[in-house]
Order: C-alpha cells, then structure tokens, then sequence
C-alpha cells in the first residue's frame, strides 16, 4: 500500500505482476500485469500497458489497458486505447483514442451499456 502523500511512479523499462493498491495518484509508464485499486487518480503513460482489472476515482489512459476499467471519470488520450469494458459515469474519448470493448454508464449503482467498439479520429 503506497502512502507517501505524493504520486507513485513505475517507470518505462520497469514490469510488476501482482496486485497493487494505491491510495494516492499514480503514473505508470512502464508494465503492470495485475489488479489496480486507487482511491485517486491513475494515469497511464504513452509507454504504460496495464493487463487487468483497474478500479480506481479517475482513469487517464495515454498508453494501454487490456482489461476491465471502473471509476468515476475516465479518458483515453489521442494514442491511448483501452481494449476491454469500461464502466463509468464519465467517458471522453480524444481524437486518435481507441475504445475496443464495450462502455457501460454508472448511475447510482446501475450500469447501462453504451457502445461496442469507439474510435475516436
């Protein structure tokens, strides 16, 4: 459990399998393959791949998530791609991002499916 008032890096060139959890913000640039919990923001560098499960306050994805993403707000940067499900209450896909999955809307614990596939151009 990090907690060190501050963001958490993993840096490009760095993998870690397992699960994490993360009380604070943290920026991965490098390689997760596991579950994510965050009580805070997770971005994801141009040069991040997460595999797994990601539940999190808000998803930024300039890299990619293979995997099931949950969170209040997210958005996939111009290069950024999420291939898997996406449940939200706030989705903005930039020119050049990639949704290949499904969206589904979080409302008061209720999720509604949106799309199949989202490719922003």
């Amino acid at each position: 459990m990090a907690d060190s008032g501050g963001a958490s890096v993993i840096s490009s060139g760095t993998k870690i399998t397992g699960q994490l959890s993360v009380k604070d913000s943290f920026y991965i640039d490098g390689e997760i393959e596991g579950d994510i919990d965050s009580e805070n923001i997770i971005t994801v560098g141009k040069n991040g791949v997460v595999i797994g499960k990601i539940k999190a306050k808000s998803v930024i994805v300039g890299g990619e998530i293979k995997g099931k993403v949950e969170c209040d707000s997210c958005e996939i940067l111009s290069g950024g791609k999420i291939k898997g499900e996406v449940y939200s209450s706030s989705l903005v896909i930039e020119a050049g991002g990639i949704l290949e999955g499904s969206s589904y809307v979080k409302n008061n614990g209720y999720a509604k499916e949106q799309s199949q596939t989202l490719i922003s151009e």
